[in-house]
């Protein structure tokens, strides 16, 4: 079955059937070419176009989706996760962290600034307390203008420059 010429009327073995010439019909006129590049300018406008609206209805994650119920970190060569709900407070020694947990009398210890840490876990159950400690806010069971008293009887201190920010949590009772 014949093939029909390739665009612009030109040939590799020569004119083609109906081309210039004897039995030809013309090349492609410099109008015709600008009109189909227009065409497919205006198809790919439309197709990017429609691109950008479909993510627009795209649904936002929820926040309840987004924040994570577990953190996770590298303890001896290996990879831990903690739930968040298990984490009293954590304490800054230098680069590293303790993680002191419900039912575990020894605390991780990572490599980790509390930082790092105070940034990744969610505000809305963790608050930075002082220079040395975050504390979850579900743990917290009494207060007083320089103090924070976790369930088990931790005390923690409280600096000043957090002071105002963990009032509005805990008034003083």
């Amino acid at each position: 079955m014949p093939q029909g010429p390739p665009p612009g009327g030109l040939s590799p073995g020569g004119p083609v059937p109906g081309g210039p010439g004897p039995g030809g019909r013309p090349p492609m006129m410099i109008e015709e070419k600008m009109a189909i590049i227009s065409a497919m300018v205006v198809c790919m406008t439309l197709c990017v176009v429609s691109a950008v609206r479909l993510l627009r209805r795209r649904p936002a994650p929820s926040p309840s989706a987004a924040a994570p119920d577990a953190i996770r970190f590298k303890v001896d060569y290996k990879t831990v996760t903690v739930p968040l709900a298990d984490i009293r407070y954590i304490e800054s020694m230098s680069e590293y962290v303790k993680i002191f947990l419900e039912g575990r009398e020894e605390p991780i210890v990572v490599l980790y600034s509390l930082k790092r840490l105070e940034q990744e876990l969610p505000s809305s159950r963790f608050i930075r307390i002082h220079r040395s400690y975050i504390v979850a806010l579900d743990r917290v069971r009494a207060s007083s203008a320089t103090t924070a008293v976790l369930d088990g009887d931790v005390i923690l201190p409280v600096g000043a420059s957090y002071r105002a920010a963990f009032r509005s949590y805990f008034p003083a009772r």
